[in-house]
C-alpha cells in the first residue's frame, strides 16, 4: 500500500513538472514565427510576412494607449521611437536551458492609432 502511494505521488509530481515546463515554454500572444524549437544550434530565421500579418491582426484598430496597456499587461519590454513608433521585444525561453531566442519589432501609429508593422530587428539566441 505504501509503495502504491509513493508511485502515485511520483506520477503526480512528474505531471506537475511537465505542465510547468510546458507553460514556461509557451509564448503567449507575443510570438516568433516560426516558433523556434530544439536544437537551438540550427539557424532560425523569422517569417517576416507571417509575423507582420500576425501583429497587424493583434493591433489593428487599437489606440496607442491600448497597445501600451496590452504590452504592460503581458510584461513585454518596449521603447518609444520618436512620437509615433514603439519598439517591443519578443522572446522565447528554452527551459531548462538558460537561453532565449529574441528580437524586436517596430510598430508605427498614425493619429494615435496603430498603422503598421515597420520593421523587425535582429533575431538571435542569447544566454540568460
Amino acid at each position: 500500500m505504501r509503495q502504491k502511494k509513493l508511485w502515485i505521488g511520483l506520477a503526480v509530481a512528474l505531471a506537475v513538472l511537465f505542465l510547468m515546463f510546458r507553460m514556461m515554454n509557451s509564448m503567449g500572444p507575443f510570438i516568433i514565427i516560426p516558433e523556434p524549437r530544439f536544437p537551438v544550434a540550427d539557424d532560425y530565421s523569422i517569417d517576416k510576412k507571417a509575423m507582420e500579418s500576425y501583429y497587424t491582426d493583434i493591433f489593428k484598430g487599437k489606440s496607442a494607449s491600448d497597445i501600451i496597456s496590452f504590452l504592460d499587461e503581458h510584461d513585454v519590454m518596449y521603447f518609444f521611437e520618436g512620437g509615433n513608433k514603439i519598439y517591443f521585444l519578443v522572446s522565447k525561453s528554452f527551459v531548462p536551458i538558460p537561453a532565449r531566442y529574441s528580437g524586436d519589432i517596430l510598430i508605427q501609429f498614425k493619429d494615435g492609432y496603430f498603422e503598421k508593422v515597420v520593421s523587425f530587428g535582429v533575431f538571435g539566441i542569447d544566454a540568460l
